[in-house]
């Protein structure tokens, strides 16, 4: 029997759970307007973790802040957001790791 392409099926997409969309919107709002530290939002229009997180429309008391809080170890976001050798590659990690569960 000859072999033909069409005949496989793709496997359907994996739905994200709402918390992961949010997630990787913050990571993604952080991309494009850039990273900050010591506030929400800069004169650049720089964002911190929390400041990624309002912009992106993430609900500040959804699961999304409950699992960032887990993969940093830490309760206050904000702190260590700004730690001081904390780097937007760290905070761009943070939140893609507690985007995958």
């Amino acid at each position: 029997m000859l072999y033909d392409p069409k005949w496989e099926v793709e496997a359907p997409a994996k739905k994200l759970e709402p918390y992961q969309e949010h997630l990787l919107a913050a990571a993604q709002y952080i991309r494009e307007h850039g990273w900050c530290q010591n506030s929400l939002r800069n004169h650049r229009g720089n964002v911190c973790v929390l400041g990624a997180i309002v912009y992106a429309g993430v609900p500040i008391n959804s699961p999304a802040m409950q699992k960032l809080r887990e993969v940093i170890g830490r309760k206050e976001i904000a702190a260590w957001n700004n730690s001081m050798f904390r780097t937007e590659k760290q905070v761009l990690a943070a939140l893609e790791k507690a985007a995958q569960g």
